[in-house]
């Protein structure tokens, strides 16, 4: 297991040893993206889009298979678990809450076409709260993002 550390929103969390991750751009921060997890496959198959284009051109030509490839973490912000409205309840379908590690997570599906699955997890201390978003359901994917949960650590509570 590797260790990825975010000091910016003060958490951390181990993720398998041939899996990456790498920090979302200045223009991706601005839609809440915080960082993309890659499975080994996705890696080398971004590297191979973003050698082929400049740096000023990449986003426009892999963006898209960056996007639709990774298990991407967003600040979402706290949500209370226990408190959700009927329109909160409405974007989170499906939702369930779940312990894994030694917190709760909420799972639930995303509102897209294919309804992939999602998790959020809060900190302790109510102020703070990250989304782990499926681009697409396979179960490498989604045994990869519960072990990543089991182990996250908002820092500071």
């Amino acid at each position: 297991m590797k260790l990825y550390t975010n000091a910016q929103y003060g958490f951390h969390f181990a993720y398998p040893a041939d899996w990456s991750v790498e920090n979302a751009s200045e223009a991706e921060a601005g839609f809440n993206v915080v960082a993309w997890i890659y499975s080994p496959s996705q890696t080398e198959a971004l590297r191979s889009c973003r050698a082929k284009y400049k740096a000023s051109e990449w986003l426009l030509y892999c963006g898209p298979q960056q996007a639709n490839s990774a298990i991407g973490v967003y600040n979402y912000g706290f949500i209370d678990y226990e408190g959700l409205s009927d329109w909160e309840k409405g974007n989170y379908p499906n939702y369930q809450l779940l312990h894994m590690g030694n917190q709760d997570v909420l799972s639930f599906s995303q509102r897209t076409p294919g309804a992939e699955p999602a998790f959020h997890v809060n900190s302790a201390d109510g102020k703070r709260g990250m989304s782990f978003l499926l681009s697409h359901e396979d179960k490498t994917s989604l045994d990869a993002v519960k072990r990543i949960l089991a182990m996250f650590v908002f820092e500071g509570n």
